[in-house]
């Protein structure tokens, strides 16, 4: 009798398992990532602008840097200039 019932649960409790797993484990993005926007920086050796990820916004007090350049919200159609300085909170 105890290996009927075991044969029977066993299973379902096993699939309930794996359906709570599958949700616990959702690809969850960090609160950091919600922050983040494509900026661009002027790279002078190759004389291009370069996308980079940031924390900035268009609005705050101090510009934004990134490993100490500025950064920019948009380039220009030829990708060699720059444009639209971005801006942060500090």
């Amino acid at each position: 009798m105890k290996k009927n019932i075991l044969s029977k649960v066993l299973p379902i409790g096993i699939g309930l398992m794996a359906l709570t797993f599958a949700f616990a484990n959702e690809n969850k993005s960090s609160e950091t990532d919600a922050f983040l926007m494509d900026g661009y920086i002027y790279n002078t050796l190759e004389e291009i602008c370069e996308k980079v990820q940031v924390d900035c916004s268009e609005t705050g007090n101090v510009a934004c840097t990134f490993n100490g350049h500025d950064v920019y919200k948009n380039i220009s159609s030829s990708e060699t200039s720059c444009s639209v300085p971005l801006l942060r909170w500090e």
